[in-house]
């Protein structure tokens, strides 16, 4: 297909271009939108489970703006016990430590 994106710009990084960006929102309280620069529904679906799982998180959806563009648009909204960065990080360390869980029982049933 000759309008078909170059497949390495679907998730290589641009010069410049950063993996996570947070905007605060200016219109609702303790609320961010993060693009997640270079990723799908994978990743939002992810972490969109994870930081709803986090105590104090009122709410939390993402979207894929367009098929075609490797970008995933993430709202976090809390009650004010933590900000919406800290629910993220917390969401996100949740997930590393599911992984590394997933890997040991891997790795100790593989060596069996």
């Amino acid at each position: 297909m000759s309008n078909a994106p170059d497949r390495f710009a679907l998730f290589i990084l641009a010069e410049g271009e950063k993996r996570v960006e947070v905007q605060e929102e200016t219109n609702i309280e303790n609320a961010v939108t993060v693009v997640l620069n270079k990723e799908d529904h994978t990743m939002g679906n992810m972490l969109r489970h994870a930081v709803l799982a986090v105590p104090g998180v009122l709410f939390c959806g993402y979207k894929v703006p367009h098929p075609l563009e490797p970008r995933t648009v993430l709202k976090i909204q809390t009650d004010g016990r933590l900000t919406p960065v800290q629910a993220l990080r917390t969401g996100c360390e949740r997930i590393i430590a599911q992984i590394n869980q997933v890997r040991t029982s891997f790795q100790t049933e593989v060596q069996v």
